[in-house]
């Protein structure tokens, strides 16, 4: 006979881990007094494409990348540097 197993709970309205630019893109959103909602509309995307940027799921387009330094007052150096390696390829 097996040994029972324990059963792992896992809450489904757990997030995944932010990302470094996402961490970047949810301090600025505060500090602003801001939501997802209001950025998306602001750089013309989806609201969900803002939480898949934050969440690691889809990386920005050069043009978001900059309109989003810009709406958030953020250095694009800084931004491209939370993403690793600058550039997109």
């Amino acid at each position: 006979m097996l040994p029972a197993m324990k059963t792992m709970k896992i809450d489904p309205r757990a997030k995944p881990a932010t990302t470094r630019i996402g961490k970047i893109i949810r301090e600025r959103l505060a500090k602003l007094d801001r939501g997802q909602a209001w950025l998306s509309r602001q750089i013309d995307v989806a609201e969900s494409r803002v939480s898949e940027w934050i969440f690691g799921i889809r990386r920005p387009s050069d043009a978001s990348l900059i309109a989003m330094a810009r709406v958030l007052d953020v250095p694009i150096t800084k931004i491209t540097a939370a993403l690793g390696t600058g550039r997109r390829t």
